[in-house]
């Protein structure tokens, strides 16, 4: 039982996209944040990875209207590899609990 968890726990890690990043500072952009009242929240996993900022940019679609990305600009203090979690939910839920989506995402920092 303990290898088939293990082998399940491997096979998820491998199935995740690393993206390399070559300098300290990166961006991450999430699209439609405000849809259906839900926004994009971040949530701190490595005292390595420093949030400095996040922006909400609109963006006109085809149709005309328009939608809102948010970008998050981080600065790491350590290289290495980092899972980053976003969640996305309304501002008055206080749990967690109640997210819509959640967004992970593997950083690896090299220089």
């Amino acid at each position: 039982m303990k290898k088939l968890l293990f082998l399940i726990f491997l096979l998820s890690f491998y199935s995740c996209k690393v993206t390399t990043v070559e300098k300290q500072d990166f961006k991450i952009d999430l699209q439609k944040d405000g849809t259906g009242g839900y926004v994009w929240n971040y949530i701190p996993s490595s005292p390595d990875i420093t949030l400095v900022d996040s922006v909400r940019i609109p963006m006109k679609d085809s149709t005309g209207f328009i939608r809102y990305l948010r970008q998050y600009n981080f600065r790491a203090t350590q290289l290495g590899l980092y899972k980053l979690q976003f969640i996305k939910k309304r501002p008055f839920s206080k749990s967690k609990d109640t997210a819509e989506i959640v967004e992970k995402f593997w950083i690896r920092i090299k220089e």
